[in-house]
């Protein structure tokens, strides 16, 4: 029968081993991530927290959190950085935004808000259901509408 000392000494084993795994689990992949990569995002995003990269068949995908939001960007196969992504609520979207939201598509609901920063500058994209189709909206950082894209229609039966 085991003795006390060696189930503490067993215990203890099992607890570091669990523990460190996944430390190491971590840095195997990021040994794989392009070093010019880590530290081209390191350099933009100081604060990020937990960044999971990912290869892409365009380059690669960084997922993670910045100031508390999911955010992510993309980088092209030669470690050029492309867009960030991140999910934003209604309450963030401009004042000018709102009011073309109300004076055109009066009775549609949005379903989804995203902001896009790109090395053109910012936009928010937003996707609205009105009554038999769904429609996706981009807008400047001031508020102004520049694209609008039928995405999808939905049949009578």
């Amino acid at each position: 029968m085991p003795t006390f000392m060696a189930l503490r000494f067993l215990f203890l084993f099992i607890v570091i081993i669990g523990s460190v795994q996944p430390l190491l689990a971590q840095r195997v992949k990021q040994k794989k991530v392009p070093l010019e990569l880590l530290m081209g995002f390191r350099d933009k995003y100081p604060a990020a927290e937990a960044p999971e990269f990912r290869k892409t068949k365009a380059g690669w995908l960084v997922k993670y959190k910045h100031l508390g939001a999911p955010q992510e960007s993309t980088y092209d196969k030669s470690l050029n950085w492309v867009a960030t992504r991140t999910v934003i609520t209604e309450a963030s979207l401009t004042y000018t935004t709102v009011r073309i939201l109300q004076e055109r598509f009066p009775n549609c609901k949005i379903r989804e808000v995203m902001r896009y920063e790109l090395p053109a500058g910012i936009e928010t994209q937003l996707k609205v259901d009105c009554e038999k189709q769904s429609t996706a909206l981009v807008f400047d950082v001031e508020g102004r509408l520049l694209r609008e894209e039928l995405t999808k229609v939905q049949s009578n039966k």
